[in-house]
């Protein structure tokens, strides 16, 4: 069992150790409930919801990542908030199209968070968390072990 769950903590983490220091981390349990609150409204699955936290931490847990989103044009001048709110948003789209039968679309998604967000940069940070992680999306989740040895 130590073994499964040595290499369950390396796979989560693609291989990057954990920065204490992350930006994001002061107002994490915020968007991680904000995004569970949006997988249920979209009646996601639970592992759904787990691998967008995953991407999420994954993306944001890059030492160079607050240089690398403020050189993102559409960044720009947007207050922190809505810049990680637009991330945990595409996370949780990108999960969903890894994980769902059927997924929501852009369009539907920015009207949930209000913020004047086009479908083009949506798509741009789409491919730039993608791009970042190198498509590495294949996350073996606490949920995912549990429910594979308790179902």
């Amino acid at each position: 069992m130590d073994v499964i769950l040595k290499r369950l903590i390396e796979d989560s983490s693609l291989g990057r150790q954990y920065n204490p220091y992350a930006f994001y981390l002061d107002d994490r349990e915020l968007y991680v409930d904000w995004m569970c609150d949006l997988s249920e409204r979209l009646r996601m699955q639970p592992e759904t919801f787990h691998h967008s936290v995953n991407l999420f931490d994954a993306y944001l847990q890059r030492h160079d990542i607050r240089e690398h989103i403020v050189s993102i044009k559409f960044h720009n001048d947007r207050p922190k908030s809505n810049v990680i709110t637009l991330i945990a948003l595409t996370c949780v789209f990108i999960s969903a199209k890894y994980l769902e039968k059927t997924y929501p679309g852009i369009l539907q998604l920015l009207n949930f968070i209000g913020i004047p967000y086009t479908y083009d940069q949506f798509v741009e940070q789409e491919a730039d968390i993608l791009n970042l992680l190198e498509w590495k999306m294949q996350f073996i989740s606490i949920y995912g072990v549990l429910t594979h040895f308790l179902c």
